[in-house]
C-alpha cells in the first residue's frame, strides 16, 4: 500500500488476493466504470515484480482511455508507460 500515491477502498484488494490465490497466476479484471480497476491491476503487478522479476505491463483498455490509465500509472504508481498504435 506504501507504493504508490493512492486511497485504497477494501474492494480492490480483492482481485490482488484472487490473483495470489489463483493457481495458475492470471485474472481478469473487468467490472464498472470508476470502480478502481487501474489501482487494482497496479497493485497486481507490484505483487508480482515482488516475486519475480516482471519488468513489462500489458494493459489491454478501450482507446478512449488510453491517455488515463498511462496518466494514473505515473502519477499513482510511477511506472512509465507507452501507448502502442495497432
Amino acid at each position: 500500500m506504501q507504493t504508490s500515491r493512492t486511497d485504497f477502498y477494501a474492494y480492490q484488494f480483492k482481485p490482488v488476493y484472487k490473483f495470489i490465490e489463483s493457481a495458475n497466476g492470471r485474472i481478469l479484471i473487468a467490472d464498472e466504470v470508476g470502480l478502481g480497476k487501474t489501482i487494482e491491476a497496479a497493485l497486481i503487478w507490484q505483487e508480482v515484480r515482488a516475486r519475480s522479476d516482471a519488468r513489462t505491463l500489458l494493459v489491454v483498455c478501450p482507446s478512449m482511455l488510453r491517455e488515463k490509465w498511462k496518466a494514473e500509472l505515473r502519477t499513482r504508481f510511477d511506472v512509465p508507460a507507452q501507448i502502442l498504435q495497432l
